[in-house]
């Protein structure tokens, strides 16, 4: 499996969280962490930027009013939000790994 598959299978995570990343999500961050170098986990993470970006803006263009276009949309909105967050939580693990 590629790094770009196991991001995208780590954001896929049907967990939802109004303060941050779950916790769930963290600990496969940090699973990633351990197993690639932080710079090819956000080398990946940003080829998906555009990807997820477009799917999110489809999915919201075909919601239509029906509550099944807005559960994907929220879905793909997710995901969009924990890519963001993911990139940030990296960053600064790789920042904590320098400094020690």
């Amino acid at each position: 499996m590629s790094i770009s598959e196991d991001i995208d299978k780590i954001l896929s995570i049907q967990l939802a969280s109004t303060s941050g990343l779950p916790d769930k999500l963290i600990s496969s961050l940090d699973d990633l962490l351990i197993k690639y170098h932080p710079a090819e986990i956000l080398a990946s993470m940003n080829g998906l930027k555009e990807p997820y970006r477009d799917a999110e803006l489809k999915a919201r263009k075909s919601m239509g009013g029906s509550g099944m276009g807005a559960e994907f949309h929220i879905e793909k909105a997710l995901k969009v939000s924990y890519l963001k967050q993911s990139v940030i939580y990296i960053e600064r693990a790789n920042k904590r790994r320098q400094a020690n």
